[in-house]
């Protein structure tokens, strides 16, 4: 058994080396090598709260740049301004509001920003949404936003832009051009790009929508020679990014192979960073470019009669929105081959389902650490359901930005957001006095939150004991009495599999506040990882012997193997080596949360108190995690950690 495993080992290890050596040299292409400085200039990028925009706006800013993020979504927006900041360490990064379906959010825009911002060195058209439907002006929803929302754009700040060159201006097409055709007479008529409503439709008004941004770059350097402002359209190649996401069903079936087979959003920032940046290519001004590179178009692209009457037609519509790109990718016969085996692997490690339809209106449920994975699917689902859902979350943006995706797709106004910093025992004690003067019930207390990483909180202990099972401990103590008033009540712990390689040192944990000794940052961050989870279950084992009879059960449980941001504090080079793996073989954060939501709400399994799950099934726990001993030790010595921490 022990070689056929091995041996299985090594053909997945094969298989993927092989992939990844084929994705280099087919996927990943040419990259800006521009090194140019931008202190002192601005820049807008339209669409950049996330994918290529948001890759090309860290980008701009690491140069120097001010970066305007011009976006639809006020929340998700200012989302993506924090993490732009951080990620490129610049504070000159701004959100300005702007839906390119409405073209009084256009005119809005760009009167707020000449008003407020007195220069402007580059304009990057890069939003789009692939969609049926109409804009607000009643203009065809790609035609609106991929090609008149930028127009209009781009035409009221042209005067800032001259003023301020040698400036550019750079929309991003696709190489679905090549299949547009434009259709005026449909134009006409329709203010649209076509009538029909199936996906081939959406398709061939997607690429109708990118030859009108191609003739737009052609037309525009036509009008703007002699000025100091040049233009580029371009194809960025075949993006994973957030394109497809109205599709949400399509989207999700292709996700696992766009991970692997299309370029990732930095790759795909680099030509429209080569056009932004690259010295020498005024000379292309209405130029395209594919792989940082200028191509030839077919004619249809470049025809001047063709891109006159667009430009002249433009302006009588009333309105833009959204784009979407399709994207094309040649598999050979290996990856054709590795796209089936997925397929197997997706079907079989996708685990048991939570199945019960218990209504839960009228009920308050605690995640912790629900603004993202499972914590937050987990979330949504109970929103689904009719619960008041109180999102525990550390970072305040990310949480709100949460909790308004979830009202938006639950149709649930019940969910709010209340701060919890797990590695502080002063929060969690704040957090629960917060909770208990303003909610009247708790009926489910899921302790989703975790980390795996290294470094102390701010209590001093090992940051996997304290915020996976310290915070949880003391957060839950705390709010027993309220759960034995609201019962039958439940208290779920996410624990995991790798609780069978923990071990728990009581003398250890009073010496150093920690469950392992210092040694490499990576052998310490799984081995402290494991260690915590195995508190998880023993905290649980324990806990449901002293709710024996008070109508609170509890349990513990192993999600699956899920792709989450738990390794978001690890180093990044072991974050490289372990995504591409997680994102080819490991379940989503929907079929992850299936086994915390049967823990949580399926009738029947309250004999079963202080068990542990798995795939929507009790399980036997490893010897460690069944020593009633330890429980009793870890609970008791538990209670003089955060006792001795006062707030």
């Amino acid at each position: 058994m022990a070689d056929l495993m091995s041996y299985f080992m090594l053909v997945v290890g094969c298989t993927i080396g092989i992939g990844y050596m084929l994705r280099n040299l087919l996927v990943r292409g040419k990259r800006c090598k521009s090194k140019a400085k931008l202190h002192g200039k601005t820049v807008i990028v339209t669409g950049s709260n996330t994918g290529i925009g948001k890759t090309t706006a860290i980008c701009l800013a690491r140069r120097g740049a001010r970066v305007i993020l011009a976006c639809r979504n006020k929340l998700r927006g200012e989302v993506a301004v924090a993490e732009v900041k951080e990620e490129s360490r610049s504070s000159e990064v701004v959100f300005m509001q702007l839906d390119l379906g409405s073209l009084r959010s256009v005119r809005s825009f760009a009167e707020n920003f000449l008003t407020a911002e007195p220069r402007l060195d580059l304009l990057i058209n890069n939003a789009g949404l692939l969609r049926h439907g109409r804009t607000e002006d009643g203009l065809g929803m790609m035609f609106g936003v991929n090609h008149i929302g930028h127009f209009l754009l781009t035409n009221l700040l042209l005067e800032r832009l001259n003023a301020c060159g040698p400036s550019r201006v750079v929309t991003v097409a696709s190489v679905g051009h090549n299949l547009g055709k434009i259709d005026f007479n449909c134009l006409n008529t329709h203010k649209a790009l076509g009538t029909g409503t199936s996906p081939l439709n959406a398709v061939q008004m997607y690429n109708a929508s990118k030859l009108c941004n191609v003739l737009f770059t052609h037309e525009l350097a036509k009008r703007l020679q002699g000025t100091k402002v040049t233009c580029y359209s371009l194809h960025p190649g075949a993006i994973n990014s957030d394109i497809g996401r109205n599709w949400s069903k399509v989207f999700k079936a292709v996700k696992p192979f766009t991970a692997f087979f299309f370029k990732n959003t930095e790759e795909g920032a680099q030509t429209t960073l080569h056009c932004a940046l690259q010295e020498g290519i005024e000379g292309l001004s209405g130029k395209y470019f594919s792989n940082c590179t200028v191509k030839d178009v077919y004619p249809k692209a470049k025809d001047d009669v063709a891109a006159k009457k667009l430009w002249e037609l433009t302006p009588w519509f009333e309105h833009t929105l959204l784009y979407i790109a399709t994207m094309s990718v040649l598999l050979t016969v290996v990856a054709g081959a590795l796209t089936l085996y997925l397929l197997v692997i997706y079907n079989v490690l996708r685990g048991g389902r939570c199945t019960h339809s218990v209504n839960l209106k009228g009920k308050t449920a605690i995640v912790t650490g629900s603004n993202t994975g499972i914590g937050k699917a987990t979330a949504l689902d109970l929103a689904r359901r009719g619960a008041r859902v109180v999102l525990a979350c550390r970072n305040k943006e990310k949480a709100e930005a949460a909790a308004y995706d979830i009202r938006r797709e639950s149709g649930n106004n019940e969910v709010v957001f209340m701060q919890l910093d797990l590695g502080s025992l002063k929060s969690v004690r704040a957090f629960a006095e917060t909770f208990l003067k303003t909610e009247p019930r708790l009926d489910l207390l899921i302790n989703n939150a975790g980390v795996m990483g290294s470094g102390h909180t701010e209590d001093g202990f090992g940051v996997a004991f304290g915020v996976n099972h310290l915070g949880h401990f003391l957060l839950t103590t705390l709010l027993l009495e309220r759960l034995q008033q609201c019962a039958p009540s439940r208290v779920v712990t996410v624990s995991a599999l790798l609780h069978r390689l923990g071990a728990v040192d009581c003398p250890l944990l009073r010496s150093e506040k920690d469950l392992v000794w210092s040694q490499s940052a990576w052998l310490y961050a799984i081995r402290s990882y494991c260690n915590s989870k195995l508190c998880n279950v023993l905290f649980t084992r324990e806990l449901a012997n002293r709710l024996e009879g008070t109508g609170v059960t509890c349990y513990s449980l192993h999600p699956g193997v899920v792709y989450t941001e738990i390794c978001r504090n690890m180093h990044a080079w072991q974050r490289i080596f372990l995504m591409p793996v997680a994102k080819l073989f490991f379940l989503d954060s929907e079929a992850g949360s299936q086994t915390t939501l049967y823990c949580a709400l399926q009738m029947g399994i309250e004999p079963l108190s202080g068990r542990y799950f798995s795939s929507c099934r009790p399980q036997q726990v490893g010897a460690k995690g069944r020593d009633d001993g330890l429980a009793s030790k870890l609970w008791e010595l538990s209670e003089r950690l955060t006792s001795s921490v006062t707030s």
